[in-house]
C-alpha cells in the first residue's frame, strides 16, 4: 500500500482510497485477477496501472519493478510511504517526519517534480488547505509556475477540494501568493485546445478598502473569513468566495453621502462577474450560487417575509428546493456579519429574529399550488380543463398566503363552488 492511504494511517485518519503496488508484472496481476474472480480494468497500460474490482471495493493496482524508485517519483514525501501487507513501513524520503512537523516538502528536486506533472503545484495548496501543513520552504519557492498543459477538470477539481478545506483560507491566500490564481489551464472540445483563466478576478480585492464604519477588514480578509465560517459545502463556499467580487470596481465603487467608502449595488453586478467565472470554469449548482450572491444584501426585515419569499419562490421548483436555497442564504449572511463586520450584536438579534420566523412559514404557509389542499385534479372537474385551472389556484395560493384562507380541503372546496356558480 502506497500514497495517501500510509499518509492517513500516520494522521490517525481513516483512509479513503488504496493504491497498491505490486513487484510483479501486469501478467501476474491479471492472473492474480482471474484466480480470485476479480474484475479487472486496465487504466494506464504505459504505467503497469489496473483497476481492481472486488466484493471489497475497487483498488488501483500498479507493476512496478523498484518500491524506491516509484516512490522517489512521487510528489511529496508524506506521500511517497508505503506499508507492506505485515504492516512494515518502508520511509525513504521521511514522510513520517514530515507528518510530525505538518510540513510539506516535494520528493527529491521540487522544480522537478512539478515539471512531471504541473497540477502538483495546486495539489501542495491543497494539502496545505486541507492538513493545515507549511509548505517546505524550496518548495514553496518552486510552486510558480505554468499550469496550461493541465485540463480544466484536474484544476477544477483541486480548487473545489481547495475551498471546502478545513483551511481554505491557507490554500486561497497561497493560490494568490504564488499566482497560481493568474495562470492558465486548457480545455478540450472538439478537437481544439482553449486556455482557461483560473481566478485571476480575485487579485483586486487584496488591500481593498472597506469603510470602516461597518467593517474592520478588507474585502479579501473578510471574503477569507466568511468562507472559513461556514461549512465545507462547496455551493455555500463559492458563493462566499465570490460575494463581495464586485466591490472596488468602477461603477460600483464610489462615496456616499457622508463622504465614506461605498459600494452600491455590488452584489446585482457581483452575480454578472461571479456568472462567468463559474461557466468558465464548469462549477456545479451555477444558479444557486448566482442566486445566493445576488441575494445576500437582499435579506427582508422580519415582517416582509412572506412578501420576500413568494417573490422568491419561483426561482425554485418546489418547497424543498426554497427551504434548502433559504437556508444556505441564511448560513451565509451570518456567515458575511460575523467576518468583521462592525455592527454585529445589533444585527445578530435581527438574523436569529428572521431565522426563526422564515422556518416558521416555510413550514405552515404554502408556496407552490401543490401545497394547497386541493388538486389541479379536483378543480378540473369543477371548472373544466384548461388555463383557468393554474389562474384559479394561483388567486388561491395568495389568498392563502395572506392569511384570508386557511389550506384546508373543505374550505378550499367551498371556494371552488362558489368559483363555479359564477
Amino acid at each position: 500500500m502506497v500514497g495517501g492511504a500510509v499518509r492517513d494511517y500516520f494522521m490517525g485518519k481513516i483512509p479513503q482510497d488504496f493504491d497498491i503496488v505490486v513487484l510483479a508484472p501486469l501478467s501476474f496481476i491479471n492472473c492474480l485477477a482471474a484466480k480470485s474472480n476479480w474484475r479487472i480494468k486496465i487504466v494506464r497500460p504505459e504505467f503497469g496501472t489496473a483497476l481492481i474490482i472486488s466484493r471489497q471495493g475497487q483498488f488501483e493496482v500498479t507493476s512496478i519493478s523498484d518500491l524506491w524508485t516509484d516512490l522517489s517519483r512521487r510528489d511529496f514525501t508524506v506521500n511517497a510511504m508505503a506499508m507492506d501487507i505485515n504492516g512494515n513501513i518502508f520511509d525513504p524520503f521521511n514522510g513520517a517526519g514530515d507528518i510530525a512537523r505538518k510540513t510539506l516538502r516535494a520528493v527529491g528536486n521540487a522544480q522537478q517534480r512539478f515539471k512531471e506533472d504541473p497540477l502538483r503545484r495546486l495539489r501542495a495548496l491543497r494539502f496545505a488547505a486541507e492538513y493545515g501543513f507549511e509548505i517546505h520552504g524550496d518548495t514553496m519557492t518552486a510552486l510558480p509556475g505554468a499550469l496550461n498543459t493541465v485540463s480544466l477538470e484536474r484544476v477544477q477539481k483541486e480548487l473545489q477540494k481547495i475551498i471546502t478545506a478545513r483551511y481554505a483560507s491557507t490554500g486561497l491566500k497561497l493560490l494568490l501568493a504564488t499566482n497560481l490564481n493568474q495562470a492558465t489551464c486548457f480545455s478540450q472540445k472538439k478537437g481544439f485546445k482553449k486556455q482557461i483563466e483560473i481566478l485571476p478576478e480575485l487579485n483586486h480585492l487584496v488591500g481593498l478598502k472597506q469603510n470602516q464604519r461597518y467593517h474592520r477588514f478588507d474585502v479579501w480578509q473578510h471574503t477569507l473569513a466568511v468562507v472559513e465560517n461556514l461549512p465545507p459545502e462547496t455551493t455555500l463556499r463559492w458563493a462566499a468566495l465570490l460575494h463581495d467580487i464586485a466591490k472596488g470596481l468602477p461603477g460600483v465603487r464610489g462615496i456616499n453621502k457622508r463622504g465614506e467608502i461605498s459600494d452600491y449595488g455590488h452584489a446585482e453586478t457581483g452575480v454578472g462577474l461571479a456568472a462567468k467565472i463559474l461557466t468558465r470554469l464548469k462549477i456545479p449548482a451555477k444558479k444557486r450560487i448566482c442566486w445566493l450572491i445576488r441575494q445576500h444584501m437582499n435579506l427582508p426585515k422580519p415582517r416582509n417575509l412572506i412578501r420576500w419569499l413568494r417573490k422568491q419562490a419561483v426561482n425554485f421548483s418546489d418547497i424543498e428546493e426554497l427551504k434548502e436555497a433559504v437556508q444556505q442564504l441564511l448560513k451565509l449572511a451570518q456567515a458575511d456579519l460575523s467576518a468583521g463586520k462592525t455592527q454585529q450584536d445589533l444585527t445578530n438579534k435581527l438574523m436569529v429574529e428572521r431565522e426563526q420566523k422564515a422556518t416558521a412559514i416555510l413550514a405552515e404557509v404554502p408556496f407552490y399550488p401543490k401545497q394547497l389542499a386541493i388538486s389541479g385534479g379536483t378543480v378540473a372537474k369543477v371548472l373544466g380543463e384548461g388555463v383557468q385551472i393554474k389562474e384559479f389556484l394561483a388567486a388561491l395560493l395568495l389568498r392563502v398566503q395572506s392569511g384570508e384562507l386557511e389550506n384546508q380541503t373543505e374550505v378550499l372546496i367551498k371556494v371552488l363552488a362558489k368559483k363555479s356558480k359564477i
